[in-house]
């Protein structure tokens, strides 16, 4: 004959199934913490992703402008040295958002200033160095700037 056992279920009354309120407002509490930190990546991804849209732009209007310009005949008066001193470096090297130093300039979107300096029989004779300078109003940084250089040759 087999022996069979019995069973004793003991129900204690004391007995803890489940979190107490301090555990789950700790819990809580770690777990916005986190959340804040995510929130706090996501704004800061955002404006550097908004910030780099800006750049590409900025450098795609000033690389389609002096595509244009290589495009143009050598002696079309876009790419005359402006300010007609004759030593054809004159605002050559003035990287600056006034324009009024630029040989040349535009005003695209309302956003962005693409002006270009041309440097006659520089760096060699036959040959016009250009200078195509696109700036912009940021709110964080003030202005920005980014300079593009090219030489066109006489052919």
């Amino acid at each position: 004959m087999r022996k069979q056992k019995k069973t004793l279920f003991i129900c204690l009354t004391s007995c803890r199934c489940g979190f107490t309120i301090m555990e789950i407002l700790v819990a809580m509490a770690i777990f916005a913490i986190g959340i804040l930190g995510v929130a706090k990546m996501q704004i800061i991804a955002t404006m550097g992703n908004t910030s780099s849209r800006t750049v590409t732009e900025a450098v795609f209007f000033a690389q389609s402008r002096l595509e244009t310009l290589l495009a143009l005949p050598y002696d079309h008066n876009y790419l005359e040295d402006g300010d007609g001193d004759g030593d054809g470096l004159a605002g050559l090297d003035d990287e600056k958002t006034d324009t009024t130093e630029a040989d040349h300039y535009e005003n695209i979107q309302g956003i962005y200033t693409v002006s270009w300096n041309i440097a006659e029989d520089e760096p060699v004779e036959d040959a016009k160095r250009i200078r195509t300078i696109v700036s912009w109003q940021t709110t964080a940084s003030g202005s920005q700037t980014r300079v593009l250089n090219a030489i066109k040759y006489l052919t």
